[in-house]
């Protein structure tokens, strides 16, 4: 019922406020007989005045007199500067009825109002109430009164304002220091990436360098020199793709974990992974066969033995750099916000967040989005955001999820985009799968 009261004198007020008078007034004396009926005075009193104030706007005095004495009968027991708005109303109600001494007691009770607009209202009255019975020297009181109050407003008024342009400029202010904050941790975060970046590339530049002055130097050796040295450079290699299939097979294996259910991709996985088992098998004994030929001729070239541990430490170390590349760039995406909120959230991004995304990978992984889109002309943007996602490593599911689409559009998408890669370049190569290739790329 309260909140009924409460909505019939919103309603009174809006509906006078659209000039529609008579149903204000039905509203208004609706809450006032809610309000009586479940005893809020509070509710009752408010009521009251408004209503008198509607009385007076139409001239029915009479009524508007009626109501405002009730308002004041009710809120009689509370304290004198509370009641100031109530004296105030009174006061109108007599001066407008030509009955001067009551407007003039009720307008003096007004000053004891705690608020000073009410004060500077009643001063007003009085000032009329004498300036109708031509009493001059209270005309001069109350009009200096008047000014006074009058100017105490306007500063209150002006510091109220200063207040708020203060507020306005502080927060502003905190915006200003919060985006240069944000500014500079992105510049440092920046010239980390770079820095890493130089020096990774520096180092394999050298080690490229240094690579290509030793197999110069090989070439001139003799023919059981050149076969031994082929054969562990081959024997290198392989133990690279072995390590480079290890890493595949895991990786295949945890998308198969993790598209249980996507039959076609399965098939296709698995496939991919018996194909690389027998590669390293094959690989293993070839590398059996060649270690025995270099035995077999080692022991008349023991001065060479330097030169092919030298090798052999150049080739680990070359691996070792893949490795510390890889686990840098693990390392800084972490600390790229907007990755680090798509890999913790895994929700819709917008084409703003896309741009953000881009543009990091780019960074990460050697201007990796230009290059597909060099190699692969016919690359949409969604393709784009479909390697994006493989190479930030995520499933199936999380991508459907990202790209708010299904698991099977995902591996629709993926289709097509394999389709686009083998008909650019023939084949996947050694990758066996898209996911391999992107990740390799």
């Amino acid at each position: 019922d309260k909140y009924i009261c409460s909505s019939y004198i919103f309603l009174a007020r809006a509906i006078s406020a659209l000039n529609q008078m008579n149903t204000s007034i039905e509203y208004y004396q609706k809450a006032i007989l809610l309000a009586e009926k479940i005893k809020d005075n509070y509710l009752c009193s408010g009521a009251m005045n408004e209503l008198a104030g509607i009385y007076t706007n139409i001239k029915d005095y009479q009524s508007a007199l009626k109501y405002a004495q009730k308002a004041l009968q009710i809120n009689e027991t509370d304290e004198i500067e509370s009641l100031g708005q109530n004296f105030l109303g009174l006061g109108e109600i007599y001066y407008y009825l030509a009955i001067p001494d009551s407007a003039y007691y009720y307008f003096n009770k007004a000053l004891y109002s705690s608020s000073i607009y009410t004060v500077r209202a009643a001063y007003q009255g009085l000032y009329y109430v004498s300036r109708d019975n031509h009493e001059y020297e209270k005309i001069s009181v109350y009009c200096d009164q008047l000014l006074n109050y009058q100017d105490s407003i306007q500063t209150l008024n002006k510091s109220r304002e200063l207040a708020e342009i203060q507020k306005k400029y502080d927060q502003q202010k905190i915006i200003n220091e919060n985006s240069q904050l944000e500014m500079d941790k992105k510049n440092m975060l920046n010239m980390i990436l770079l820095a890493g970046i130089g020096i990774a590339m520096g180092i394999a530049i050298m080690v490229y360098v240094y690579q290509k002055k030793l197999l110069r130097k090989e070439r001139l050796l003799q023919r059981k020199e050149e076969e031994i040295n082929q054969n562990t450079i081959k024997i290198q290699e392989n133990e690279m793709i072995i390590v480079r299939n290890r890493n595949r097979m895991e990786e295949l294996t945890m998308q198969i974990e993790e598209n249980k259910g996507v039959q076609e991709q399965l098939e296709e996985q698995h496939k991919a992974l018996v194909e690389i088992q027998q590669q390293n098998e094959s690989l293993k004994q070839e590398n059996e066969t060649l270690q025995n030929n270099i035995d077999k001729y080692s022991f008349t070239l023991n001065e060479k033995s330097n030169e092919l541990n030298r090798l052999e430490i150049l080739t680990k170390e070359n691996q070792r750099l893949r490795d510390r590349e890889t686990y840098l760039s693990n390392l800084l995406i972490k600390d790229i916000r907007v990755i680090k909120n798509l890999k913790d959230k895994k929700s819709p991004i917008n084409i703003l967040q896309w741009d953000e995304i881009k543009k990091n990978i780019d960074l990460l992984f050697d201007n990796y989005t230009i290059r597909l889109s060099q190699v692969i002309p016919s690359m949409t943007e969604s393709d784009l955001q479909v390697c994006c996602l493989i190479k930030l490593r995520f499933s199936n599911l999380d991508i459907a999820d990202i790209l708010n689409i299904s698991p099977t559009s995902v591996s629709k998408r993926k289709f097509r985009l394999k389709e686009r890669i083998i008909q650019k370049l023939g084949s996947l190569g050694e990758s066996h799968t898209l996911d391999l290739w992107l990740l390799e790329f």
